[in-house]
């Protein structure tokens, strides 16, 4: 089957079944999914030779990010744009147009328009809101101009920029909230191209943008502008090498179902659901059994046991996408169920199998009748 993920503000769901991050799932062939927690949710899919072949980080509150890996280049499409070095191209809309506001390209491709994505009329927003944008442009020049952004702003702002910043603010009843996770994007932008240290900006006075993570500080957690990537798990305790920004737990403890604690405490948690030390579960994807060891420690996992007893007229089969064989009673049939012909004359009869059998253990027979 096809698993459904949705991060829709704070709460995280697998094929509809309200689920706690961190959360992993294995499809085989190292092809692997993870959903960490920084105050940010950020799924990673892991594909053989390519990790990771997809990150998408959605910020709980307006705002999704996609990285993907150098071998999709010239192969996507949609909200993704085209990826092909032409960057006049990327507004290609659903209908085939090509736009110029990103707002109006986005709208094309919204699942439910007028739910949540409405068309309205783009432009001139801080005068539908009864915003003063002068006052609300002055704001965001302060903000730039702060002390991690300030050389940013100069090597790389533009009047794009602050008038999308403007918009975002105003578009939310003029709160500063409302700009950090554009803010982000452009520090996080300036510090690869311009390599100019952005480190620690949303810590600045002036503009305090700490993460969405209420419920984890609440929790233990604390914010780090370079923490561990990946943050640390009850399946990997240590973290990894990289860095990234967000809230994470003290030093000798990670977040497990929402809260810190410490790895000796781990039980293990896979595709959202969580399982004691010494529990039997299945990774059907993978048709393996495995063991929970907790603490920390990988679990063990064993092929999945298939015990089948056929009747006689049932024949044992293959499924797609299934990890035992099924029994199949009508795992045969045929396009006519009479041919009439006289003898020595050639007839003709197309089967359909049902699954994958074993030719060679299928006897066939004639009736002369």
């Amino acid at each position: 089957g096809v698993d459904s993920y949705l991060m829709d503000q704070k709460i995280l769901f697998l094929n509809d079944q309200n689920v706690t991050a961190p959360l992993q799932k294995d499809y085989g062939n190292d092809n692997m999914i993870d959903i960490d927690d920084t105050g940010e949710y950020i799924l990673t899919l892991n594909k053989a030779n390519a990790k990771p072949f997809l990150v998408i980080t959605w910020d709980k509150v307006s705002t999704y990010t996609i990285e993907a890996h150098g071998s999709c280049k010239g192969r996507t499409s949609g909200m993704c744009g085209s990826w092909n070095d032409n960057a006049k191209d990327d507004f290609i809309g659903s209908d085939g147009k090509l736009w110029k506001l990103p707002e109006r390209f986005g709208v094309t491709w919204a699942v439910d328009d007028n739910t949540d994505c409405p068309l309205s009329d783009f432009g001139k927003v801080c005068e539908k809101a009864g915003i003063d944008e002068d006052v609300v442009r002055a704001k965001v020049i302060a903000l730039l101009s702060g002390a991690k952004l300030k050389d940013c702003y100069v090597a790389m702002g533009d009047e794009v920029i602050v008038q999308n910043l403007v918009d975002d603010m105003c578009s939310c009843g003029g709160a500063q909230t409302c700009v950090c996770p554009a803010l982000g994007k452009f520090a996080e932008r300036c510090k690869k191209e311009r390599n100019i240290n952005t480190d620690g900006w949303e810590l600045t006075k002036s503009v305090s943008c700490i993460p969405n993570c209420e419920d984890l500080l609440a929790k233990g957690a604390s914010f780090q502008a370079k923490g561990p990537k990946p943050a640390p798990s009850c399946l990997n305790p240590k973290g990894g090498i990289q860095f990234q920004r967000g809230c994470f737990c003290p030093t000798g403890k990670v977040l497990s179902e929402g809260r810190c604690i410490d790895v000796i405490d781990c039980k293990c948690n896979y595709a959202g659901v969580t399982y004691a030390a010494g529990e039997n579960y299945d990774k059907p994807d993978i048709c393996k059994t495995c063991t929970c060891k907790g603490g920390g420690a990988p679990d063990t996992c064993v092929d999945m046991t298939c015990v089948n007893t056929c009747k006689q007229n049932e024949k044992e089969v293959s499924v797609v996408g299934k990890c035992c064989p099924e029994c199949l009673g009508t795992w045969l049939t045929t396009d006519k169920t009479t041919i009439v012909k006289r003898i020595g004359q050639p007839a003709e009869l197309s089967c359909k199998v049902d699954g994958h059998v074993n030719v060679a253990k299928v006897t066939w027979f004639v009736s002369e009748s």
